[in-house]
């Protein structure tokens, strides 16, 4: 089957695969609360020799086989008692050529999600990552549109079985590590490649948001943002803390380019003057700023062992457990503060999880109840908690770190803190069930019996 997709203004001929797969009744309708979680499913697939030396391919479904055992993992949701599940299909297989959409894999996870599970799939459309046709990642000059273009299919293509999407998972990491730290395509190392690949994202992201919203007329878009003070700080030009000026420069730096896109960085701003000076065009800052695309509801990314400023949750033994949990979910709490003081809407957390052992991450899933409980209290408007990950899965470093088995990648820690861990030395990678599973439950019950809820869009 042929169809005509636009994108950004552009003509293209794409052919989609698996139309007909899935039965299409109303979207789930938006809970009072969002109790969800995440199957990790970071993907980075260029191994071309030439550019990308030894690094292997990277997609956590296939290292984790997923591919083969989603009913089981997506049954592992269910049981835990979640109404939604961040989820996608990587865009390299839902599109091998460019403008050839190919849905006959996760249309039977989307339907099975939908039709007999009854949780709401929230789209990622990207978690990282552009398919190998795209040999310098963000950089190739099709990135925007082609990314604008295949929102615009997949929404079509569920159009009346979901209706929430996640235009780009963590956009500021994809700056770092495509434009700062060269740990991905382009490699590029510098303040410049910074400010260059967020542009380009920041394109891409309102095209994406575009055209779902053209697709869906009742469309939910969530963004999956994360707050990224220390990268660029050395390139910062210095101020007083205390000054408000320095802090909204600082917050629109740290959550770049989301900053840009949501409309915080206004023409003659010092950010936008900082962007230009580092080799952005001054019409593409522009080209963004005249088409503002804020998402329905604002992500907010946190790990207490990876952010927390003095120590990692999980080596707090020298204090009470209950305490360290609290000290943790204070930091993630803090983050969604200020998340909501500078954007000003409604707020998810959209990842967070801590804890090396099951006593750990029980503690800590309390301590985030008494959190969503207080920012209720105080008039936040917090919509969602989602646990990151479902289960364990491997780090990201098994791209760069090639000789090592797969098996030592599955190490927890850091953001990889599933309520099932796996056993490795099992061929089939067993997700082997834990009291933290149980304990993510029970808050979930409690809060649909006792806790006070909100509506989903603010």
């Amino acid at each position: 089957m042929k169809t005509v997709a636009m994108a950004g203004g552009s003509l293209m001929l794409s052919r989609t695969q698996g139309l007909a797969a899935v039965a299409k009744r109303a979207p789930l309708a938006a809970p009072p609360f969002y109790w969800g979680v995440g199957i990790e499913n970071c993907w980075m697939v260029q191994t071309d020799p030439k550019k990308d030396g030894q690094r292997r391919l990277l997609d956590v479904y296939l290292q984790m086989q997923h591919y083969e055992h989603w009913k089981q993992d997506l049954q592992l949701a269910k049981d835990v008692g979640v109404n939604c599940i961040r989820y996608s299909v990587p865009w390299y297989k839902a599109e091998p050529k460019l403008g050839v959409y190919d849905w006959s894999w996760i249309d039977k996870p989307i339907d099975n999600l939908v039709n007999k599970l009854k949780i709401i799939p929230i789209m990622d459309l990207i978690h990282y990552g552009t398919p190998a046709w795209m040999e310098d990642g963000v950089t190739d000059d099709r990135y925007p549109e082609a990314l604008g273009a295949y929102a615009g299919a997949m929404a079509s293509h569920f159009k009346g079985l979901v209706n929430h999407y996640s235009p780009q998972n963590e956009p500021q990491v994809t700056c770092r590590f495509c434009g700062l730290t060269g740990r991905w395509p382009p490699y590029q190392k510098s303040i410049e490649g910074w400010a260059q690949v967020g542009i380009r994202v920041a394109k891409a992201m309102v095209l994406e948001t575009r055209a779902i919203r053209e697709a869906i007329s009742d469309s939910a878009i969530f963004s999956v943002d994360v707050i990224l003070e220390d990268p660029v700080d050395p390139s910062l030009p210095q101020g007083t803390a205390t000054d408000p000026k320095q802090r909204d420069f600082r917050m629109a730096a740290s959550s770049y380019p989301a900053s840009l896109v949501y409309g915080k960085v206004q023409p003659g701003d010092a950010f936008a003057e900082f962007l230009t000076k580092h080799g952005v065009a001054e019409a593409d800052i522009a080209w963004v700023q005249q088409r503002v695309s804020k998402p329905d509801v604002l992500g907010c990314n946190n790990y207490p062992d990876i952010f927390k400023k003095d120590g990692a949750y999980t080596s707090k033994g020298n204090i009470p457990l209950e305490q360290a949990a609290r000290e943790a979910a204070d930091d993630t709490e803090q983050q969604i503060r200020n998340s909501y003081a500078y954007f000003q809407m409604p707020i998810y957390l959209t990842e967070t999880s801590a804890g090396l052992t099951t006593e750990t991450k029980v503690a800590y899933i309390h301590a985030l109840y008494d959190m969503v409980l207080r920012l209720r209290k105080d008039g936040i408007p917090i919509r969602g908690v989602n646990w990151w990950p479902l289960f364990n899965t491997i780090q990201w470093d098994y791209r760069e770190d090639f000789d090592k088995p797969l098996a030592s990648f599955i190490r927890p820690g850091d953001w990889n803190n599933g309520l099932y861990t796996i056993d490795s030395n099992s061929p089939a990678l067993t997700r082997v069930h834990t009291a933290a599973a149980d304990a993510y439950r029970k808050i979930i019950r409690t809060d649909a019996r006792y806790g006070k809820q909100h509506p989903t869009q603010g």
